[in-house]
């Protein structure tokens, strides 16, 4: 099992630029465009909040659209590369009827295969009320394209914790060894006390359905701004054993902690950042959708230029390839940017090009790696040096059985 990344060279977040690059200078799904609606200048139409899985050859997105500043439902669309996409005509989820938790808006989604189907895990608002402000249901699918609600949604709901208290979105799932595990946002309220605002939260299930809070929630608090802390739209994924997370402080920032177990994150609120403002996304960066695809990080995010309307590009999805190298063997590679994450098994030295589309290549370096089993460098370098001093000892046995051999012919 792989024990932990290792950041080299400069801070992510320093001048050598973000952990990710963008893949073109531009969304790679529906630059919006200005317009005017109601004597109003807003956007006209624009995706965001993307969940993207592979499915065989096949990139999948399901995304919440926006029309005249008003959430439609929940799109599907596909890509054979990630940066061209296809999407439905209509929603494949929309809100429910008058009256219901999710009467409002259904949006952030998060789809799940488990093996004899798709899970979809979306955030619904009823805003009658502040029982039904943002919670979170499931919705069943065998083709991942026509979805059933579950006739007891929310599964995810309000409380008892005041971390969670106002409201719970931003699912993120796997399906890891049986159990189904959440991350999901979690609001404590404007009236609360607490040192933190917006915090990731965790729960556990056996069948997708019903969950259990973790009881020392939260799990991950994630950026200090303004005196207060801020996470997220977690992103989650797992590669051999080490959890990876993306997360969001609201506008920003895109970071991305790790945990060995999904509960106690690491995170330096100063260097661990993957997507920054800047370029068409000069406004804001918000609801990430990490994708492990081989040995390469992926990244879709939502994007929005600041408000001056002479801006080439005005919202949408972005997409981007990580400094995150997760290989099956050690590997130390070049770069165009200097810091990298490495997820590692041994160590070795060798030049790898990690093809992240037909048109997105990355070649990335790291001067040193370190073992990722649990071993330390000492106890590596102690085994080298064992190593070397035991095949001298044999080298010294043989040349004296070979000098005795000799003598013992010669004296016959």
């Amino acid at each position: 099992m792989l024990g932990f990344f290792t950041l080299f060279d400069s801070p992510l977040a320093s001048a050598s630029g973000p952990g990710c690059v963008d893949a073109q200078p531009a969304p790679v799904l529906q630059d919006a465009g200005w317009g005017a609606f109601n004597g109003t200048t807003t956007f006209l139409t624009q995706y965001l909040g993307g969940s993207v899985i592979k499915w065989g050859q096949t990139f999948v997105i399901y995304a919440q659209e926006s029309t005249n500043g008003s959430v439609g439902g929940i799109y599907r669309g596909t890509s054979l590369d990630g940066i061209k996409w296809t999407m439905s005509a209509t929603p494949v989820l929309t809100p429910g009827p008058s009256g219901s938790w999710d009467s409002s808006v259904v949006f952030s989604p998060d789809v799940v295969w488990n093996g004899t189907g798709f899970m979809m895990y979306y955030v619904g608002d009823g805003s009658s009320s502040l029982a039904s402000f943002r919670q979170i249901g499931v919705a069943f699918s065998p083709d991942g394209t026509h979805w059933t609600k579950y006739a007891d949604n929310p599964v995810i709901g309000h409380g008892p914790g005041l971390y969670d208290a106002r409201y719970t979105r931003g699912p993120s799932v796997i399906l890891d060894n049986g159990t189904y595990k959440m991350w999901y946002t979690g609001e404590t309220g404007t009236n609360s006390t607490k040192p933190f605002l917006s915090t990731i939260d965790y729960a556990t299930s056996s069948d997708g359905v019903h969950w259990t809070k973790y009881a020392k929630n939260p799990v991950f608090t994630g950026f200090v701004e303004y005196g207060y802390t801020y996470a997220l739209w977690p992103s989650v994924v797992k590669a051999d054993g080490t959890y990876l997370m993306a997360f969001g402080d609201g506008t920003q920032y895109i970071g991305l902690a790790t945990s060995a177990d999904g509960v106690n994150w690491r995170f330096n609120n100063q260097t661990d950042i993957l997507v920054t403002l800047g370029g068409w996304h000069s406004g804001v960066v918000a609801y990430p959708s990490l994708l492990l695809v081989g040995n390469s990080l992926l990244l879709w995010y939502a994007g929005q230029a600041s408000s001056n309307l002479t801006s080439p590009y005005v919202a949408g999805i972005g997409y981007a390839a990580c400094g995150v190298l997760v290989a099956p063997s050690t590997v130390t590679t070049t770069s165009t940017f200097t810091s990298v994450f490495v997820l590692t098994k041994s160590v070795v030295s060798t030049l790898i090009s990690t093809s992240i589309s037909p048109t997105f290549v990355q070649t990335t370096e790291v001067s040193t790696v370190l073992p990722s089993s649990g071993a330390s460098f000492v106890e590596v370098a102690t085994a080298a040096v064992l190593g070397f001093c035991g095949a001298l000892v044999l080298t010294v046995i043989l040349l004296a059985l070979r000098v005795r051999s000799r003598g013992a012919r010669k004296s016959s």
